[in-house]
């Protein structure tokens, strides 16, 4: 997955910062961000969500992205989240 470097022109965020949050916070092994404030599309794997339902994942990403939620730099996130094991066997799905 690659990194973004697009800026929000309203909000002066960078893509990278919020994969890099997300990635540190739930020690994801891949994450891509895009999107903009009113679509914010998040693609993740990592350990931290085999086991976890759909809905504990997107809580999961909510949460890490909290601050950003809460003074609305994020207006919707749509979370595609896999474990290793899912990712792998789903063949890396496109972004």
């Amino acid at each position: 997955m690659s990194t973004s470097e697009s800026r929000w022109p309203d909000h002066g965020l960078c893509l990278s910062e919020f994969e890099a949050k997300l990635r540190t916070r739930l020690s994801l092994q891949e994450v891509q961000v895009s999107g903009t404030p009113e679509q914010f599309v998040v693609i993740a794997v990592g350990e931290v969500f085999a086991g976890m339902s759909r809905v504990q994942r997107q809580l999961a990403v909510q949460t890490a992205l909290a601050e950003h939620i809460s003074d609305g730099d994020v207006c919707a996130v749509a979370v595609q989240a896999y474990s290793p094991t899912e990712w792998a066997e789903a063949g890396s799905p496109p972004s």
